[in-house]
Parts: structure tokens; sequence; C-alpha cells
């Protein structure tokens, strides 16, 4: 059965944001009053966000996204010639939201964005309604010993960041699919395996390694009590995914909580119409 196709041309507007002497990919659709902030999840372009467009009714809801520097995407490699800093992406998103001069603004962070959001909800949290955290990764100290970790290590003191490009590349093959159930054309399959192709090995590799050598467990407890937040995680994670989504349910108080099924990257990757709405529902209702 051919997949019923949605066409996304003319759904959603690109701009290039400045910053400093480079330029920031930027993605907004949507045309309502309700702003919601997306920060993608590790190492994929904001734009993947669209896929909201076939499971939502987009008519009082506006997305803005961006590509991280040196992941899947359009924006200017930042770290071109200096090391790669949390910090340094936690200001390329503020430059974002001063671009379209936003006062007021949902949040949702995906698995690495999760942990930028925490930091975005706290530094800014007069201008923060709502936060949703998706299979959020926190605190670093909870997989010391595990196996990706240590497979991390050993590619940063290798320096290998190009193997990691390759493993990007090469699970493109799965996102494709995925696209193609999603309805996406082919011309716009093709132009999103472009954007694959420009990530940056090294930045990959400092950035996966940064997050998973941080702890932001200050943060979190610093938004303890909130009644605006909701963390979604998988009942099939396990490991240190199901991990953080435990630690971060233990730091925070009133919380509400959604499971979902499937893996860690099916939220966007396979995603469900029901879930989806649930999630843009908290996140737009007063």
């Amino acid at each position: 059965m051919e997949p019923k196709h949605t066409n996304f041309i003319g759904k959603y507007h690109v701009h290039e944001i400045p910053f400093g002497k480079y330029k920031i990919k930027s993605y907004i659709f949507g045309h309502g009053d309700k702003v919601i902030f997306s920060l993608p999840s590790f190492p994929h372009s904001g734009l993947y966000y669209l896929w909201f467009i076939s499971h939502y009714n987009l008519e009082k809801v506006r997305f803005i996204t961006f590509d991280f520097p040196g992941w899947i995407g359009g924006s200017d490699n930042v770290f071109k010639n200096e090391m790669f800093s949390l910090d340094r992406d936690i200001q390329v998103a503020e430059a974002v939201l001063a671009f379209y001069g936003v006062k007021e603004f949902s949040l949702i962070g995906y698995s690495f964005g999760g942990a930028l959001a925490i930091r975005l909800a706290v530094d800014h949290s007069e201008s923060v309604n709502k936060l949703v955290l998706v299979s959020a990764f926190v605190d670093g100290n909870l997989n010391r010993r595990g196996s990706t970790s240590k497979l991390l290590r050993y590619l940063y003191i290798l320096k290998w960041g190009w193997l990691l490009k390759i493993y990007v590349r090469l699970r493109f093959r799965i996102y494709e699919e995925c696209l193609h159930k999603e309805g996406f054309f082919e011309s716009g399959i093709k132009y999103y395996e472009r954007l694959v192709s420009k990530c940056d090995g090294t930045v990959l590799l400092q950035s996966i390694y940064s997050l998973f050598n941080s702890d932001w467990t200050d943060y979190l407890r610093r938004l303890k009590g909130s009644r605006h937040i909701l963390v979604v995680s998988s009942k099939d994670e396990s490991g240190f995914l199901k991990a953080q989504s435990e630690h971060i349910r233990r730091e925070l108080e009133h919380e509400k909580t959604m499971f979902i099924h499937g893996n860690h990257e099916d939220f966007l990757l396979k995603p469900n119409t029901e879930v989806i709405k649930a999630v843009i529902d908290f996140m737009t209702k007063d």
C-alpha cells in the first residue's frame, strides 16, 4: 500500500539567522499565537518536527525550530575553529528566540535537546509556559560504566569523529524508510539526505561526548515543584535511557508523566497521532 503523501510545500518558512559571522538555519511552521520552541534530538535537523503537520492541525500553533551547528542541517559550523561547548549551543538557541522576538513560549526538548531545554527553562523562566522532556538525557554520571560511554570515550581519545559520521550516514537508511512511511515525497527525502551529508563528524563526537559527561541535575532541581512539566519516556526503554527518565521523575515534583511504546527514536521517526496530540495539547492549553 502506497503511503499517503503530505504536501509540505508552502507549509514552512526558512530563515538564516545571524550569529556573529555565521548563519543559523531556522524553520517556522503553523500560524497560531501559541509558540512552541522545539529543540532537536541528536543528530537531527530541526526540520523533522515538520512531521507534526500530518498529525495535528496547526492553525492555533506555531513551531519554531533550528539546526544545531555541525549536526544534520544547514547551519554554519560555529565550532569550525574551536572546541564544541554546550554553552555555545545555548547561545545559538537564544539567538533564534531573539530573532523572532518571542516573549512567551512552550518548550520541547527531545533527547540531547532535553538537557538544553531544562537550561533554557531555568534561564528564561519568565518566558516559558510549559516544558516537555522526551527521552531526555540529564546526568552522564548514571552511565559512566556503560558500553555506550566506553565506546564514546575511545572514539573521543582517538578523535574518530569521521567514524561517527559514517554511522549517521548509514543510519539514514532507517530514517529514509520512516520518511517514506510518513508520506514525504522523494525530493524531500533526497533533500534531507543532502543535509545528512553536511554534518561534521568532529562536532557530532564532541557534542555527544560532552553530553555523556555532563550533569544538568542542578538545573533540573531548580524546576522542582512545577506543575507545567511533562516527562515523556518509552515503556520499552532499558539501560541508561530508563535510568535517565527515572532520575528526572525522582528530582521533580508534580510533573505530569506520559509513557509511550517504541525505541528512543520512535517519537518522531514513527509518530503516533494520539501521542503528538496529547503533547501539543499539554503545551498549548492554559
